[in-house]
């Protein structure tokens, strides 16, 4: 049986729809005791944020941990908050560690809870994140348990975890106020290859399987309560944009600190916005995803319907994306997704995704050398009540693009007022060597404010050119609203 106890990975309807649409002190040597007793410039920063990091198996001391680019990375993204590294470890080995009864871990986050405790009770109004990475992931989770029973953690992040997949996070969620993110990768060769010799690091489990390869899944007959908390569970899977920050999907590279700074900061808390560069470095392009997004403040959003055409059979889809977070290097993007008025199974939680600014030219398909890009002109398009005035393209493309599928065809019609720029959107693709067809229109969509944007960003630290067809011509005049009942295409 491959990975997760189910086929390979393929591109669904649903899976592309999913996809679519400081010195930070963390101490590697000591753990602080609070705030209270430090020195006023750190006891500022506790006041702005604190981060308790919990190192994998066979990490967590002086001189073995791997909380470098975990501390370096949050440091070079701006964190304005401190930290400490809590060792949770046997100091007898990776494997030990791996292995030391769920009693010995509970026992380590009893004190790690009591310590989270006495610092809220000191800093009541410090968002704390808890970070952990590989078996520290389980320690995070039992120490999230073994909390009061009421939000205190404001995120979670856990990074190439080794908790089962199966593992019951209710009464772990409900401790939290935000969100828990959970960092997957089926390249990571450690959690795929070796784990299940020694099994996960919740010793109760009954499965090789674990979130840091294949996410966390809902449990069975789940009762409104876990629904409503796991909504809180963010998956952010493994792609190729990763490697170029040194995460090629192994399981150390999600502690690199390039990766760190660009995907796991944003997440954290609102890093400094800047103005995004108008020149790419070399090799580079501008990445049209994050440009569609670039000129919105944070909290705008729109909502894509529509059909998807496969397999003989049609899906009614409605996508909402929404801008999280935006920089000069990166925007984060939430998708929230319903197939015939139903949240698919097999994509229980919101999505989000890092939109680089910058990107390889073959990694998108209005930028690769062999896309042919048709102006068509303009037109009115009826968006949220009114008609909007959009741009008309037609694209063709070969080649395989990770969310886009292969061999593009499409009519895109875009509107710089309109969140994400999609107005309405006509692809044919090959996903999983099938054939698609979507057709996705906005629906409605809210543009942020200013003064939206500032309150966003401050929870948020709370919390944390073309070639075309020469032969082509451009599409006849016709109704929009006939265009769309016309095919049946979605996501």
């Amino acid at each position: 049986m491959k990975l997760c106890d189910k086929p390979p990975r393929t591109f669904t309807t649903r899976v592309w729809l999913g996809r679519l649409g400081v010195v930070c002190a963390l101490s590697a040597t000591t753990i602080l005791a609070g705030c209270a007793t430090v020195p006023a410039d750190v006891q500022a920063r506790c006041e702005r944020g604190y981060v308790y990091y919990l190192d994998g198996a066979g990490g967590g001391s002086v001189l073995t941990n791997w909380s470098a680019g975990v501390r370096e990375g949050l440091h070079n993204a701006g964190y304005p908050g401190w930290g400490e590294m809590f060792s949770w470890e046997t100091g007898l080995g990776v494997a030990l560690d791996q292995v030391a009864s769920n009693e010995y871990k509970r026992a380590k986050a009893n004190e790690l809870a009591r310590t989270i405790v006495a610092f809220e009770r000191e800093n009541p109004n410090t968002p704390i994140t808890l970070i952990g990475h590989s078996a520290g992931a389980v320690v995070a989770v039992f120490t999230l348990e073994a909390l009061p029973e009421r939000p205190i953690v404001e995120n979670v992040v856990l990074l190439s975890g080794s908790l089962s997949t199966d593992y019951d996070l209710t009464k772990a969620l409900a401790r939290v106020r935000q969100h828990v993110y959970i960092f997957t990768s089926d390249r990571d060769a450690i959690l795929s290859v070796l784990l299940p010799i020694t099994g996960p690091a919740d010793r109760d489990a009954d499965t090789n399987n674990v979130i840091g390869v294949c996410g966390a899944t809902l449990p069975a007959s789940a009762s409104p309560e876990t629904e409503r908390q796991y909504a809180k569970v963010t998956e952010v899977r493994w792609n190729p944009s990763f490697s170029s920050f040194g995460h090629r999907g192994e399981h150390l590279d999600s502690v690199n600190e390039l990766f760190i700074r660009a995907f796991v900061a944003p997440l954290v808390f609102a890093v400094p916005t800047g103005e995004p560069g108008v020149c790419p470095p070399l090799g580079k392009v501008r990445n049209p995803d994050y440009q569609a997004w670039a000129s919105f403040a944070p909290g705008s959003w729109a909502v894509l319907e529509g059909t998807c055409k496969h397999d003989g059979r049609i899906d009614i889809c409605n996508v909402k994306t929404t801008l999280v977070s935006r920089t000069a290097d990166s925007a984060v993007i939430e998708r929230e997704l319903m197939i015939d008025n139903q949240r698919p199974s097999e994509l229980p939680f919101r999505q989000r995704s890092i939109l680089m600014a910058d990107i390889d030219p073959q990694d998108h398909p209005l930028t690769h050398a062999a896309a042919h890009v048709l102006v068509l002109g303009q037109a009115g398009w009826p968006v949220q009540g009114k008609t909007t005035w959009c741009d008309i393209r037609r694209v063709a493309v070969p080649g395989k693009f990770d969310f886009w599928g292969d061999d593009i065809r499409a009519d895109i019609y875009t509107a710089s007022g309109v969140p994400g720029y999609v107005a309405y959107i006509e692809l044919s693709t090959t996903l999983d060597g099938k054939p698609y067809k979507f057709a996705l229109r906005a629906t409605e969509y809210l543009v942020a404010s200013a003064a939206t944007d500032a309150a966003t960003e401050f929870f948020q630290v709370k919390a944390l050119q073309p070639q075309t067809h020469a032969d082509e011509q451009p599409l006849p005049a016709r109704s929009p609203s006939a265009s769309f009942a016309s095919i049946g295409t979605a996501r």
